[in-house]
């Protein structure tokens, strides 16, 4: 006789989600507590204000990044990610990771080493299947692992560089994964609720505008005042919105959710 799985374990956004959608009411009321002078005035040596940028970008851009990974994983693969009482725990070093810095610095190793883990359990599946061209989720969360670290060490004061900087990178990397992943979903599941629609979609068009935001954001953070950081920004925005227009948006208007989703991918080419 099998036991059931809790069916807030049983995948890999069901927990991650919600975890996000609380701490970043916590992130905020905090924030807000802050800047009416009573708020937690940081951790140890981090102000207030890198600890709410720190928690929007990982203690909830990440953890949504990291339910959907092991649920998409799941699904591209057809083999089974963390469920039941290793999902609960990945849960729980989680939590840890969130409230460990609060007691002693030497707990961020907790939340240093969460992403590196997911990007090892999602990659490991993805190379048994062959996937490469998957490869960029863990390889991205692996990254935002040492930009995390690398974060807590210039925070501390351990390393001689602009605690910002890992903050602004990892950003660029959440907004990154958005464009790869929401290029393959958005345009099929609008093409899918909508019969008959006829979209424009070329692969090699969509990989120029994939590998120009790489470049602008790597530009932006090597180069933020620069005339050839701003052109290529400016291209990187118009080649997305040429994008989003081969994706047929207006046709969305009936559907509230692809509506939606279309909205926001407009709003980053605007950005």
């Amino acid at each position: 006789m099998t036991k059931k799985t809790i069916p807030l374990f049983a995948l890999g956004f069901r927990p991650f989600y919600l975890l996000a959608a609380f701490w970043s009411v916590v992130a905020i009321l905090e924030w807000l507590m802050e800047l009416s002078g009573s708020g937690i005035r940081g951790i140890g040596s981090i102000p207030g204000i890198q600890w709410h940028a720190h928690e929007m970008i990982f203690g909830f851009a990440t953890t949504v990044v990291t339910g959907f990974s092991l649920t998409a994983v799941r699904s591209w693969t057809g083999l089974e990610t963390p469920k039941g009482r290793s999902l609960m725990l990945l849960s729980i070093l989680w939590i840890a990771g969130r409230l460990g810095p609060f007691f002693s610095s030497y707990f961020v190793i907790i939340d240093i080493l969460f992403l590196p883990i997911i990007a090892m359990i999602i990659g490991k599946l993805i190379l048994q299947r062959n996937m490469v061209r998957n490869l960029f989720l863990p390889l991205i969360l692996s990254v935002l692992g040492v930009l995390n670290g690398l974060f807590y060490m210039s925070a501390y004061g351990h390393m001689s560089i602009d605690s910002n900087a890992p903050l602004i990178s990892s950003l660029f990397l959440i907004v990154m994964i958005e464009i790869m992943i929401g290029g393959r979903v958005i345009p099929s599941f609008t093409a899918n609720a909508i019969v008959g629609l006829k979209q424009f979609r070329n692969k090699s068009f969509a990989a120029l505008a994939v590998a120009l935001s790489a470049a602008s954001f790597l530009l932006w953070t090597l180069f933020p005042v620069s005339v050839i950081t701003a052109l290529i920004c400016i291209l990187t925005g118009i080649l997305q919105f040429i994008l989003l227009l081969g994706w047929k948006p207006l046709a969305a208007r009936s559907k509230p959710f692809h509506g939606s989703l279309l909205t926001k991918k407009a709003a980053k080419a605007n950005h």
